[in-house]
């Protein structure tokens, strides 16, 4: 009995349905794969925009953390300063609608002024609108990024407050840093309203709060269209990103891809739908050739499946194979010899996992043959199939109503090819991008670390007892921009009276003009320098300023600023100037001790002169009384005209004469006179001596003949040497000439010299000792040499010689302080006193000056 065939209509309409069905299918599935495949690109895009408006936003909150830094170094901020500061950060950093303070909550400093006066004494705590916020501030102490709010200015701001407390324990409120980010603004610096990326952007987030928030920006469908979302962290919360295709997916689908599919996809259900009538209508009209006509039906619908790129397989309830198309034979040739139809589903997939066509199943056949066949019995949705060849397959199986099983295999290699690239493309910007924010975290550490660092560095400048100033030579005149309390304290000028002027203003009529210029040529060359100068504080009074000026350099060497440090000097100099005197009345005290010493041997010098003057005198008085008697005879004798008279007067004259020794008398008045005028001249000498040696030494700066000197110290100390030793004298031919005192240099030699007679005499020799006192020039030098035979000085108290009070005489015979006024006395000079010494040879001093520069006479005298 032949078996009962359906009517052609009914075999057509069947086989219409099934091509309907999927091809529909089919459309739906490749609709999947292009959205998931453009959400990819959505959220690659979508997380460039959000990691440049992270960084948008970290640059405009920057800025408060600066203002706060300037609040922490300068509680007393003035508003020209807070100006300067907001213009200058604004101009290198996101610009912003605003910039405030507002200390106790009352807005007391804004920048810009223009269009912003109205916030000028507005009190936040009182505002209704912003009280919770500025009290949510206050409590957390952090930084609060509010909802954005329109203003009346125009546009929507974001408004950013954070706390500022000072004080050593940082717990004393001084009031809010505030600033108004204009949303358009950042959003353009984000790029995130750019049309050529085909997207819209919304952001929500109430109070930095991220999804938990209301969309505050974009459309708000998009939130119900399946929005790519992505986190836009900040200091102290977070907003949402969502971002979707303009006018939504649905619109991505009819304007691109669905179009597309469809339109393939369509044409070949037509072209087999009219396939199909034209052969019912030939079967109706030929039943004979019913058999013919569904034989050449399935042909045909064999040749259309074949035309299509996917693989189509179509399994019975017995899971056997009914119907498949070229493609599907071809997606595994190593399976090709038993896709025939009749064979089992398991069978085909053991035969291909056997032979290696699927790379999953390397290692556990079994396992993968069961879980393949259980993912064919049991469709749910598409999986991913790898193929030895390296291809990628889709499938995408369903049940048919008689139980059987349809399924399509679409080769996406191409697109898993590019969807890896594009993971790979988004993994490396989101690496990117996690460089660049962390790049950014490090950046604002940084920045806040070197907030941290000024405020320190600005509390150390603020604590130090110097002045300092910094000037800015970049603008004209070179201003003060910067003065420490301790400036102000020094000259009476506060930060405010100083700001925009040159330092010139502590200058008088008392302030030295040379120094001055100094000054002024060391900053045009861009040198440090350091001088001491009058300058007058703000009430008039002066001081002396031990100034040093430092010039600071940026990385390219320009000059940027000056540093000016200030030392009030005026005590120094006093407490100099009272040292100078006292050294002065040290040395005049020295010089008359060493008069003191010498005052019995000077007196006993003096009195052998006077003695024999004395006695010469008193010679010549009684020779000029008899002298005197024989004149007047001779006088009355020469007065008498008569020879007779004359001649007893000239009787006794001649007995007169011979009773004196004329002879005698003749010969010895012209040698007690000579004798006399010696001695007085020996008395003068020693006069002049001791008055040279005493006279005071207030001039400093008089010629002195270094063998003068010499002269008279060896003068005055005659009674002091001549029982033990015998003084030599070796002056230069040329008398050295210094400038100095004097009186001071003759008391060095003096003291030179009784030391050294001491030193012979302690010996108790049995012959006189020698001190050679010598002078030469040695090129620009003059020196004075005092050397002895003494027992010379033992080396374990050598180097203690030139302390003061160090001495090894007995008590009565000194104080220890000649030589250590000596060597002040040398220095003072700018010479120096050297001293050679060798135990049982004799020590020699040496006295070396420079005859043409006296410095150091010229620093004492300056103080």
């Amino acid at each position: 009995m032949s078996p009962a065939y359906p009517s052609p209509r009914v075999l057509a309409s069947l086989l219409g349905l099934g091509a309907v069905a999927f091809f529909a299918w089919q459309v739906v599935e490749q609709v999947k794969l292009s959205v998931a495949s453009h959400r990819v690109a959505v959220t690659r895009d979508l997380g460039v925009v959000r990691a440049r408006l992270e960084h948008a936003l970290s640059g405009r909150i920057a800025l408060v953390d600066g203002v706060a830094a300037l609040i922490a170094v300068d509680p007393e901020l003035t508003v020209d300063r807070f100006q300067r500061y907001a213009r200058a950060a604004t101009s290198r950093a996101a610009r912003v609608r605003s910039l405030q303070l507002a200390r106790n909550a009352v807005v007391t400093h804004v920048y810009p002024l223009e269009g912003n006066q109205a916030a000028l004494g507005h009190d936040l705590l009182a505002d209704p609108a912003r009280r919770d916020a500025i009290e949510r501030t206050m409590r957390s102490r952090e930084f609060f990024l509010s909802d954005p709010v329109e203003l009346r200015q125009g546009g929507t701001a974001a408004i950013g407050r954070l706390p500022i407390f000072v004080g050593n324990d940082l717990e004393t409120f001084w009031g809010l840093a505030t600033v108004v980010i204009d949303l358009d603004s950042l959003l353009d610096e984000a790029a995130a309203i750019n049309r050529d990326d085909g997207l819209e952007i919304g952001l929500r987030g109430r109070d930095g709060t991220g999804g938990a928030g209301p969309l505050f920006h974009g459309a708000a469908e998009l939130i119900s269209d399946h929005p790519v979302i992505e986190e836009v962290r900040f200091q102290g919360g977070s907003w949402q990103l969502l971002a979707r295709p303009q006018g939504g997916w649905s619109s991505y689908l009819t304007s691109g891809i669905l179009p597309q599919v469809l339109g393939l996809q369509a044409g070949l259900l037509v072209a087999l739908l009219i396939a199909l009538f034209v052969l019912v209508r030939r079967a109706e009209a030929e039943p004979g050739r019913l058999r013919q006509a569904i034989r050449d039906t399935r042909r045909q619908l064999q040749t259309a499946l074949d035309t299509i790129t996917e693989g189509f397989a179509c399994y019975d309830s017995d899971d056997r194979l009914v119907l498949f198309n070229r493609r599907y034979r071809e997606f595994y040739p190593d399976s090709a010899s038993v896709i025939v139809e009749g064979t089992r589903f398991a069978d085909i997939i053991r035969y291909g996992a056997v032979r290696g066509q699927y790379p999953e199943a390397d290692g556990d056949v079994e396992g993968f043959i069961e879980r393949r066949v259980r993912q064919h019995r049991e469709p749910e949705g598409t999986i991913l199939q790898q193929l030895r060849s390296g291809r990628w397959i889709q499938i995408s199986e369903r049940r048919t109503p008689d139980g059987g099983i349809a399924g399509i295999r679409t080769d996406v290699t191409e697109l898993k090819h590019i969807q890896d690239q594009l993971r790979n493309v988004n993994e490396t910007l989101e690496g990117r991008v996690r460089e660049r924010v962390a790049e950014l975290d490090r950046v604002a550490e940084e920045l806040r670390a070197e907030v941290e660092s000024n405020a320190l560095l600005a509390a150390v400048v603020n604590a130090i007892p110097n002045g300092v100033t910094i000037s800015d030579p970049r603008q004209p005149d070179n201003p003060l921009i910067y003065c420490n309390p301790s400036f102000t304290k020094i000259t009476g000028y506060t930060l405010n009276d100083i700001l925009g002027l040159n330092c010139r203003f502590l200058t008088g009529p008392g302030s030295d003009p040379e120094t001055r210029r100094t000054l002024r040529e060391s900053i045009a060359a861009g040198a440090p320098a350091h001088v001491e100068i009058r300058n007058y504080r703000k009430d008039g009074s002066e001081f002396w300023n031990d100034l040093s000026v430092f010039p600071v350099r940026a990385a390219d060497q320009e000059v940027t600023h000056f540093v000016g440090v200030q030392i009030d000097a005026t005590g120094r100099r006093d407490a100099a100037a009272e040292r100078e005197k006292m050294q002065h009345r040290l040395l005049e005290a020295g010089k008359f001790e060493a008069l003191g010493t010498l005052a019995g041997g000077i007196a006993h010098e003096i009195n052998t002169p006077v003695q024999y003057l004395s006695d010469n005198l008193g010679f010549l008085k009684s020779a000029f009384t008899e002298l005197s008697a024989v004149m007047e005879l001779v006088r009355e004798a020469a007065a008498s005209d008569d020879p007779g008279a004359q001649t007893p007067i000239l009787a006794d004259i001649r007995r007169r004469l011979d009773d004196i020794d004329y002879e005698f008398l003749a010969e010895e008045i012209p040698s007690a006179t000579e004798q006399s005028l010696d001695g007085v001249e020996r008395i003068a000498q020693i006069v002049r001596a001791v008055r040279d040696f005493s006279h005071p030494s207030e001039r400093r700066d008089s010629e002195v003949d270094l063998n003068a000197v010499v002269r008279t110290a060896v003068t005055v100390t005659r009674n002091q040497w001549k029982y033990h030793a015998e003084v030599v004298t070796d002056l230069s031919a040329e008398p050295p000439v210094i400038q100095g005192s004097p009186g001071e240099l003759q008391q060095v030699l003096v003291n030179l010299i009784v030391n050294a007679a001491q030193a012979i005499e302690d010996q108790n020799r049995s012959s006189p000792g020698t001190i050679v006192v010598a002078t030469r020039r040695c090129g620009r030098s003059a020196e004075i040499e005092v050397r002895d035979d003494g027992p010379g000085i033992p080396e374990a108290i050598r180097s203690r010689i030139f302390e003061p009070f160090f001495t090894t005489k007995e008590p009565g015979r000194g104080t220890g302080q000649g030589l250590a006024i000596s060597d002040a006395i040398v220095r003072s000079h700018g010479g120096e006193l050297a001293v050679l010494s060798v135990a049982g040879a004799g020590t020699t001093f040496t006295l070396r000056f420079d005859e043409e520069k006296p410095e150091k006479v010229v620093e004492k005298s300056d103080g």
